[in-house]
């Protein structure tokens, strides 16, 4: 896939969740401290939405 086509796609994948043709559906979000926690469920197979690891950017001085 050519870099031009993948940004045509991911905008056309944008503008679907954004007219609510597309629903994502989040079961969880967990703080990257519990990112191990997050692995864990999706081991279980029994996860019915997106797991969400979330990471704060601390700058650097």
């Amino acid at each position: 896939m050519h870099r031009a086509d993948a940004r045509r796609d991911m905008a056309e994948l944008l503008a679907a969740i954004a007219d609510g043709h597309i629903r994502v559906v989040l079961e969880q979000i967990y703080p990257f401290e519990e990112a191990v926690a997050a692995l864990e469920k999706t081991e279980t197979r029994h996860v019915r939405g997106k797991l969400v690891v979330t990471a704060a950017i601390t700058p650097v001085a």
